[in-house]
């Protein structure tokens, strides 16, 4: 199927996704379907390939293309908001980002080509916190009902970054305030920013 839902509205899309997926599974028919559209192939494929510039990047489950992207055209595709890519630089085995310090792993830094890091943060694994974290000003609210995601600008080593983070729906936050947002160090992906290559494991939060 080459991208046969290009040409119908928003809930039909969603609708005829829907029905094409639950007819494939259960006929057990091999389809390979064509798409530009991240969230078609994270909800239809069970295996989704990933091609760039005609060079395929990866091909893996939809969850591990969203939880362990191989390099960072992937990490920048795959998700909706896309993932935050921030460049950091590295000193030694640490890397600061706004006021978190992480500590890369022996492995990881040998990996590192250059002289930065690009540190990958899902929108759902930025948390506000009064503690220790990026400092954001506030420039849009997206309220979503269940959801709302703060679109905001942080000012970085490197200069400065929009940040998108996912909070809970009817937020108090609005636009221009200054909220702090601090990653789950659990779940960030790290990248060699000259490679654009995954590093293989990830980094912890510096004690």
């Amino acid at each position: 199927m080459d991208e046969p839902l290009s040409n119908l509205d928003a809930k039909l899309r969603v609708q005829t996704r829907a029905q094409i997926a639950s007819l494939t599974r259960r006929l057990g028919v091999t389809t390979v379907y064509v798409t530009h559209d991240q969230v078609e192939a994270m909800t239809m494929g069970d295996r989704v390939a990933v091609l760039a510039d005609g060079r395929l990047q990866q091909v893996d489950t939809p969850a591990n293309l969203y939880d362990r992207p191989a390099n960072l055209f992937v990490a920048g595709f795959m998700g909706s908001p896309a993932m935050n890519l921030v460049g950091v630089p590295v000193e030694g085995t640490s890397l600061r980002l706004g006021d978190v310090e992480l500590s890369l792993t022996a492995q990881q830094r040998e990996q590192v080509t250059g002289e930065t890091v690009t540190v990958g943060i899902r929108p759902e694994d930025l948390q506000v916190t009064e503690a220790q974290g990026l400092e954001v000003t506030v420039d849009l609210v997206e309220e979503l009902g269940a959801d709302a995601y703060v679109h905001g600008r942080a000012v970085l080593a490197a200069g400065e970054k929009t940040v998108v983070a996912r909070v809970a729906g009817r937020s108090t936050i609005r636009r221009g305030d200054t909220v702090r947002v601090a990653p789950d160090a659990a779940r960030l992906h790290l990248f060699d920013t000259d490679s654009g290559s995954r590093l293989a494991e990830d980094a912890r939060r510096a004690a």
